[in-house]
């Protein structure tokens, strides 16, 4: 069985530990940078980085990569909006706001107490937490953040996943629930069951064909309306939609990962592409550019673009055995946050 968001979650801080343990004693003290919201909670202060001891730099950037971008400790989850590059500074507790034309982090913003994923809509950045029961959202006018809390009667787990905003609300996983936030008035309006098994804990990953889709028990994905009732169950791991199609990945018996392109209004098989080994299924690892379609893959530490048209795989980046979260595609590349280098990598789209 697949392993749940916070089991693969718990072995990357364990890969982590050390580093971030000696960083910490090598800080004089601790700063925050940006502005904080009153409501936001006073374990989310930033700790400058220590790029000596929290990084092993890289003796060359792999091929296909045209840049590597610092940003804070622990860059987990990015999204391009409102003109800038988000990134989820994880062991910062911030959100660094980064200009894509320059590559400068412009704001660094609070944001919870592990930031996971960040995420745009109704005018803000949502941002989610492994650490609480709870998602930030920052004015992108102000660059400050508020502290949301989702309350603590779902279940076990956290928000780690992203935080989707569609049909007037903001949906976000938290323990066995999928629910919705009111962006009006920032409370929870509605929730959705999700199964009960603590090892596939809802994982909200995207939007598309009318619905809002998570992970879920039995490695499938479960695609609610838009009043939070199920409405559909598919046998894959992962969604994601463009290039007027629809893409998810299968886990295959033999555990072979395939992703393979539908036709929306038929479901039809349009391509499939084999790559290899199952990718990271229990976190929302595709992204679509013009033309292309990308998929993280951690059991074989590498990025893959495939042709939107044809199905082949025409880019690989090998990772380096690096651990990488979410990626975004602006201004013609995929960013690519590096976990254990505190860089973004910035990877040619064409």
């Amino acid at each position: 069985m697949r392993r749940s968001h916070q089991a693969r979650y718990a072995a990357l801080v364990a890969a982590t530990t050390f580093t971030l343990v000696m960083g910490a004693c090598s800080s004089a003290g601790h700063s925050s940078a940006g502005s904080h919201d009153s409501s936001q909670p006073p374990n989310s202060t930033i700790v400058p980085p220590s790029p000596g001891l929290l990084a092993s730099p890289m003796p060359s950037l792999p091929k296909g990569v045209t840049k590597a971008i610092p940003v804070g400790l622990g860059p987990n989850g990015a999204t391009f909006a409102f003109g800038s590059v988000w990134v989820a500074d994880h062991h910062d507790g911030s959100v660094s706001r980064v200009d894509p034309k320059t590559g400068k982090t412009i704001a660094t913003i609070p944001a919870g107490a592990g930031p996971g994923y960040v995420s745009p809509g109704f005018g803000s950045i949502w941002v989610t937490d492994y650490f609480e029961n709870a998602i930030s959202r920052i004015n992108p006018k102000t660059n400050k953040s508020v502290h949301i809390n989702l309350g603590d009667n779902h279940g076990p787990g956290n928000t780690g996943c992203s935080a989707i905003a569609a049909f007037g609300s903001v949906w976000v996983g938290d323990g066995f629930d999928v629910l919705r936030v009111d962006p009006a008035m920032d409370k929870v309006v509605g929730a959705t069951k999700v199964g009960h098994d603590p090892n596939a804990l809802p994982c909200v990953i995207q939007q598309g064909g009318g619905l809002v889709w998570t992970h879920g028990p039995g490695n499938k994905i479960y695609g609610l309306d838009s009043k939070g009732r199920l409405a559909k169950v598919l046998p894959f791991v992962n969604i994601t939609f463009g290039n007027g199609k629809e893409w998810v990945e299968q886990e295959t018996p033999d555990l072979a990962g395939r992703v393979i392109a539908l036709d929306p209004r038929t479901g039809k098989r349009l391509s499939v592409t084999s790559i290899a080994y199952p990718g990271d299924g229990v976190n929302d690892n595709m992204i679509t550019s013009p033309g292309r379609v990308w998929i993280k893959n951690v059991t074989t530490s590498t990025l893959y673009g495939i042709d939107a048209t044809t199905g082949r795989i025409v880019t690989k980046v090998d990772m380096n055995g690096l651990l990488a979260g979410m990626p975004a595609f602006a201004y013609g590349s995929v960013w690519l946050p590096i976990f254990d280098q505190n860089v973004l990598w910035t990877v040619d789209a064409s």
